[in-house]
This record gives C-alpha cells, sequence and structure tokens, in this order.
C-alpha cells in the first residue's frame, strides 16, 4: 500500500486496514497504532496526528510500549535498504542511491 485512505474513509474501515494506513504515517508501531484505532473517529488527519502526539506524550504507555514506538523509527543513517519506501520518499533517497554521499 503506497498510498493512504481519506479520513472518512480510515474512520470507517477493518482494524487491519487502519493498521496498515497507520503504519504507513507512524512506520510500525503497535502500541500507538493500536491505541489511535480505539480512539476513532478523527475529523482530519491533522486530528490523528495531534491525538498520537497526545498519546505519545502521555503517561499511559508503559516504559516498553514507550521502546517499542521509538524503535519503530528508522535509525538516523540507515542504509536505504532498510527503510520503507515512504521513509526512503520523506528522506529525499526516492530512487537512486546516495550510500555513497
Amino acid at each position: 500500500m503506497s498510498q493512504i485512505l481519506s479520513i472518512k474513509a480510515l474512520n470507517g474501515t477493518d482494524f487491519k486496514t487502519f493498521i496498515e494506513n497507520v503504519n504507513i504515517l507512524f512506520e510500525t508501531a503497535p502500541p500507538l497504532a493500536n491505541r489511535l484505532y480505539e480512539r476513532r473517529p478523527y475529523s482530519s488527519y491533522d486530528a490523528l496526528i495531534e491525538e498520537a502526539q497526545e498519546i505519545c506524550f502521555s503517561s499511559e504507555l508503559s516504559k516498553q510500549e514507550r521502546i517499542e514506538i521509538i524503535n519503530a523509527h528508522p535509525r538516523i543513517g540507515e542504509s536505504k535498504a532498510n527503510l520503507s519506501a515512504m521513509s526512503q520518499k520523506e528522506q529525499g533517497k526516492g530512487g537512486e542511491d546516495q550510500e555513497n554521499v
């Protein structure tokens, strides 16, 4: 999946599809994605992102869940072979090889 659903479609989708879409935005961080699913509906993607921030900075996450969310993000300087397509695009790597830059 390379394109996310509209917020209206995301709000009405099943758990699996919701998680797949949220993982595009936030990498694969189950503690975050599961909580976002539970708190639907969202009025916009901005509202979804704000809720994600609230979850991450709240005291409801255990230390292990916080670590899992942090570890879901690609490491700085990571080989592009280990980055998701979305992360490659975000980092400006597109399709070209910039490993030796």
